[in-house]
């Protein structure tokens, strides 16, 4: 539960994720699906502005979430015991954008992985 926690806080977004600057909520729901956000990045030197949209939010299992460039993430957590969560993502990226958002998403996932090993051992 904590990992689903800090990785579906946006507040944490910039620790995580490389390219990341900023996160900022835009309108929150109670149930989470259909929160929308602005996020800011910096891609090549040059910011980039998008919109966020939560569209399916089931703690502590799955978090999907859709930008307004048409690339979606959804983020599966499998507990594996009281200590250990199994975390995998699945990206639907428009055609042409695969080999650099994949390869942007593998070392985000990898920092993520340094800044929970640093913390929890």
């Amino acid at each position: 539960m904590a990992l689903f926690n800090y990785v579906c806080d946006i507040a944490n977004n910039a620790e995580w994720q490389s390219d990341v600057v900023l996160a900022e909520w835009i309108e929150r729901t109670e149930s989470h699906v259909g929160s929308v956000y602005r996020e800011v990045r910096m891609i090549n030197d040059e910011e980039q502005k998008g919109v966020v949209t939560v569209s399916e939010y089931v703690s502590p299992y799955r978090y999907t979430v859709r930008g307004d460039g048409g690339v979606s993430f959804t983020l599966l957590f499998e507990s594996l015991s009281e200590e250990w969560t199994r975390l995998r993502m699945q990206v639907n990226m428009p055609a042409g954008e695969g080999l650099p958002l994949s390869q942007l998403y593998c070392n985000n996932l990898n920092t993520l992985k340094y800044i929970l090993e640093e913390v929890h051992c």
